[in-house]
């Protein structure tokens, strides 16, 4: 999966949106300068990357509707780049573990992702939230529900082999049914949790995120 890497800089196309950036890679000392022309004003920030705008979509047809069609409407003023998330802990937590079973549950998510890529844009996909069937912290009863402790959608897998198959089942799906090259990003701020000690985000070890990226990629 060549496309998978996690993202850093938010705050850096944020910026560019409002005045023009400039980046100079200073290869001599290995760092990066960023300089910001401030004496330009481009105008206000269109809508759709206000912030508070969610734009994985996952919720009533209305607001899907509604944000696909404000993205449209402001897609010649909002860059070229977009980031939206497909939170496993959600929805895929309740669902059959068997990834051909769960792929029917994507099929809400295909318009709004094709309306991206029908405008050009370079659409960047994050996977995220441990299922329950995967989770550390679940245990599956008898009567096949799970019961889970705290933080159980931010743990480690518990078979790392799984999680793999799972995420290679989800890119082949756009790849091969939707026929989109997209980019990966494997969970959002996994760093909250073993830099700020908030297990909403990770609740692993930093060595445990990283061997879950290998397993991923």
């Amino acid at each position: 999966m060549k496309k998978i890497f996690y993202l850093t800089g938010i705050a850096i196309i944020l910026i560019s949106w409002i005045f023009p950036l400039y980046t100079k890679a200073e290869e001599a000392s290995g760092n990066t300068e960023i300089t910001v022309d401030a004496s330009q004003n481009l105008g206000q920030m269109p809508g759709i990357a206000a912030v508070g705008v969610e734009l994985s979509q996952w919720g009533n047809d209305f607001y899907k509707f509604y944000f696909r069609k404000r993205y449209e409407e402001d897609i010649e003023n909002a860059g070229s780049i977009y980031r939206t998330g497909l939170n496993l802990r959600y929805h895929v937590s309740d669902l059959s573990n068997d990834i051909e079973k769960y792929i029917k549950h994507l099929n809400d998510f295909d318009s709004t992702t094709l309306s991206y890529e029908k405008e050009g844009v370079d659409l960047i996909l994050t996977i995220y939230g441990m299922p329950k069937w995967l989770s550390k912290r679940c245990v599956k009863k008898r009567d096949g529900k799970y019961v889970c402790g705290p933080n159980w959608g931010a743990t480690p897998p518990t078979d790392y082999d799984a999680w793999a198959e799972h995420v290679k089942g989800i890119v082949g799906y756009y790849k091969y049914k939707l026929g989109l090259d997209l980019w990966y990003e494997i969970w959002n701020e996994p760093d909250q949790g073993y830099l700020f000690s908030n297990t909403d985000f990770w609740f692993g070890s930093q060595e445990e995120y990283f061997t879950l990226y290998k397993y991923s990629v």
